[in-house]
């Protein structure tokens, strides 16, 4: 009791702001962007709408379609991906973050928005704010994306209860700045299993593919066992603090 007492309090009275940005917010026909949600309210106290607002084109005369090669025919132009909340210390109190990540593949060179819209957050209306990507022949060459993380599993054609190490790794950004993963690293989905006595948590440096020198990653490691049979789907994610 004494311990839980001496924690700072988690702050609920703060009016809820919200910012939504594309990461990067200019890419190439078929690359991929990031669309972002981030607010200062806890994960369970917001409703998000059943449906996205979809993407209006502003620019030149293109279209944003279904998925580019590889992805299933049909996908909407907005695929949720990963969603939590984190704890960040104020000073005084304990603020809540969370964050709602969509995936976007835009297929042809144009200025696309996605225009504000509102959510309900305990209970109240919070505006989204609009979203600006642009898609480009050539982006700027400065710009450079958030890292993200890489699943690897040696096999994906498991029975079910067959243990297998999964291995996430995140390229850290080179002469960039310092940061720190918080809730390293959550895999999220159903069907499956996390062995938490076999988590292993490090940075190391390893050669490149390509040859072109070495590069720095934060690798997780764990026990991964799926306990259904058919299709398991699953997604790692974390909280960057830089």
């Amino acid at each position: 009791m004494a311990l839980m007492i001496s924690q700072p309090k988690i702050d609920l009275e703060s009016p809820v702001v919200a910012t939504a940005w594309f990461d990067p917010p200019s890419v190439r026909p078929g690359e991929e962007s990031t669309y972002r949600i981030s607010m200062n309210a806890l994960e369970e106290s917001v409703e998000m709408p059943a449906k996205m607002p979809a993407l209006q084109n502003t620019g030149t005369n293109s279209a944003l379609g279904t998925a580019p090669a590889g992805g299933a025919g049909g996908t909407p132009a907005l695929l949720l991906g990963a969603r939590g909340q984190m704890l960040q210390f104020t000073g005084s109190s304990l603020q809540p973050r969370t964050m709602y990540n969509f995936h976007v593949y835009p297929l042809a060179v144009g200025r696309f928005t996605l225009p504000e819209f509102k959510i309900m957050v305990y209970g109240k209306p919070v505006t989204i704010p609009a979203a600006y990507l642009d898609v480009l022949s050539n982006p700027p060459a400065s710009q450079q994306a958030s890292p993200r993380l890489i699943v690897e599993l040696p096999n994906t054609n498991l029975f079910a209860g067959q243990a297998v190490q999964v291995r996430v790794h995140c390229p850290l950004i080179p002469a960039g700045p310092v940061m720190a993963l918080n809730q390293v690293v959550q895999l999220t989905g159903d069907g499956f299993i996390i062995d938490q006595s076999t988590v292993r948590q490090s940075t190391r440096v390893e050669p490149r593919l390509d040859g072109a020198g070495n590069l720095s990653l934060f690798i997780y490691e764990a026990v991964f066992t799926p306990i259904t049979t058919g299709k398991v789907s699953f997604m790692a994610q974390a909280f960057a603090i830089v």
